[in-house]
């Protein structure tokens, strides 16, 4: 159940009707309900994987937070993680390891197929995996461990961000979940401009923008001019961002139906002046769960430059693995892992990052190609496919047929950024430019209206 669809909006329906006929203080129960019925309607069989998750470690939690000794917490807190991994891994990456050993061992026919037989990935197992784990971590950390059940499985359930994110904290989504009321005074300003901006992004310019990004991609494509290549590259910038943000917009809108706050997730990520700065803004959730569970555990910055690198560019790599079973991905955190490595290494030896000699405007541009070059590898399929759109670059075939895609793509980008405009702008005055605020939502409206993309497509990180 994807939420640019009627499914979805009556799903969205029913769930306020029944919240407000629910007691308050069954809150959680009909959080689980709902949030378990909205997995379902993807897989009732994988749910089963959901929710043993859930009750494996809320169990652990209990046994972590009442254990007596570092030892024992260090065993318990070993297993669950070990578990949760195995579970995440089996699903995630059993068919990529399958077939690099098959590559690896030259398997024949018949063994290739014992090695990799079909496994679907569970819808949004990354996200759920990694909220859990980071609870279980926090209570051997010394957060107090949730005694009730049902109050646990609606932090993990909560259904506007289960399926991708944001990665929740315990301490910052659990106690709000514990007191949910489906308030009066809901702030429907907000909570429209968000729902509204979001499905904008997603459906007017993410899904537009993905039929010409599939066509620059779709491999060993050599008729492609030069401008094309650019196009598909900074096509796919802002297909990603509109759609990825598009998500985070509409949950957020619809856990405000619910008294819910989620973590903002993104923070105009293309205005950043180095990659570090871009990290901070984009996936935030998950850029502050690698720091916070892995970088700093490994020892961050703390034991020597060499091992500070070695530290930043293994976590980059496991971010690029968590995103998916394919080694572009690993180059693709690899290459943001070297370019942080060589940040870091600069600033080390000047005492300032090596884009700040640059004018600002100039800085975030630099950046952002640094982001787009990084966006071509984790859209290519493989390397082949990755040389061949570097050999259209390199061929400097402009021709006047491009100028259609290129007009495209920079009114996509133009309608992302004044539209980032203006929804920044009515966050800061929403009360003082009300009546403006309504007519920005009607043009919102009007613009879903004539200009959806036909192709009613999944989004991107629903597959992570």
């Amino acid at each position: 159940m994807i939420f640019n669809s009627f499914n979805f909006l009556a799903f969205i329906l029913v769930a306020i009707i029944s919240k407000e006929i629910f007691p308050k203080k069954y809150n959680n129960i009909f959080l689980v309900i709902f949030g378990t019925y909205f997995y379902a309607f993807w897989s009732w069989f994988y749910t089963g994987i959901l929710l043993g998750t859930v009750i494996f470690d809320w169990f652990f939690g209990l046994i972590i937070g009442g254990a007596k000794g570092e030892i024992p917490k260090k065993i318990a807190l070993f297993i669950s993680l070990s578990i949760s991994v195995g579970i995440l891994g089996f699903f995630k990456y059993g068919h990529f390891i399958g077939e690099t050993f098959q590559r690896i061992l030259g398997l024949n026919d018949i063994q290739k197929s014992f090695l990799l037989k079909d496994i679907i990935l569970p819808v949004g197992i990354s996200f759920y995996t990694f909220q859990s784990m980071a609870y279980v971590i926090d209570v051997y950390r010394g957060y107090k461990p949730v005694k009730n059940l049902i109050c646990y499985g609606s932090y993990v359930i909560f259904f506007p961000q289960l399926v991708a994110g944001p990665i929740e904290r315990a301490s910052h989504l659990l106690p709000q979940l514990k007191f949910v009321l489906f308030s009066k005074n809901r702030e429907w300003g907000v909570i429209l401009q968000l729902i509204l901006w979001g499905l904008f992004k997603k459906i007017v310019i993410a899904d537009n923008l993905a039929l010409f990004v599939d066509s620059v991609f779709q491999g060993k494509n050599l008729n492609l001019g030069t401008w094309e290549a650019i196009g598909g590259a900074v096509g796919f910038s802002i297909q990603i961002y509109g759609d990825f943000s598009g998500y985070t917009d509409i949950a957020r809108g619809i856990a405000k139906l619910f008294g819910v706050d989620l973590t903002i997730n993104f923070d105009s990520p293309y205005k950043s002046d180095s990659i570090q700065d871009f990290w901070r803004r984009w996936h935030i959730s998950l850029s502050t769960w690698i720091r916070d569970y892995l970088y700093i555990p490994l020892g961050g910055n703390r034991n020597g430059s060499f091992r500070n690198y070695f530290n930043l560019l293994l976590t980059m790599m496991i971010a690029g693995l968590w995103h998916g079973a394919s080694w572009m991905f690993v180059i693709w955190g690899t290459y943001h892992g070297m370019i942080l490595v060589f940040e870091r290494a600069f600033t080390n030896y000047s005492g300032q990052n090596p884009w700040s000699y640059l004018p600002p405007v100039l800085r975030e541009v630099v950046v952002y190609g640094i982001v787009c070059m990084g966006w071509v590898l984790f859209r290519c399929r493989c390397y082949t496919d990755f040389l061949n759109w570097y050999r259209v670059l390199l061929n400097l075939n402009f021709h006047h047929e491009q100028i259609s895609h290129i007009i495209l793509v920079a009114g996509m980008g133009i309608l992302m950024w004044g539209g980032g405009e203006i929804n920044n702008f009515f966050k800061k005055e929403v009360k003082v430019y009300s009546s403006i605020s309504v007519i920005w939502m009607v043009v919102l409206i009007v613009g879903l209206i004539l200009f959806s993309s036909q192709s009613n497509r999944d989004f991107i990180y629903f597959q992570f």
